[in-house]
């Protein structure tokens, strides 16, 4: 699985992109600076706010922590 920061289109991967060999995740820089940090202390894992209440948030779980979700 591919994770970058930001959206990027990859010519050499595009072709294995489209038909499904390579996943890609979108994942905000903010988020991908802390799954760097909590790998290297050993935090198997963490939660953010990031996309909440958005339309791609939907169905998903949420957690709330000290009364905010």
């Amino acid at each position: 699985m591919i994770r970058p920061a930001f959206r990027v289109l990859w010519r050499p991967w595009s072709g294995s992109i489209s038909r499904g060999l390579i996943e890609i995740e979108f994942c905000p820089q903010g988020a991908l600076a802390e799954r760097l940090r909590a790998g290297g202390a050993g935090i198997p894992g963490f939660y953010t706010r990031t996309g909440f209440g958005a339309p791609a948030a939907e169905g998903k779980e949420t957690r709330e922590f000290e009364g905010e979700t």
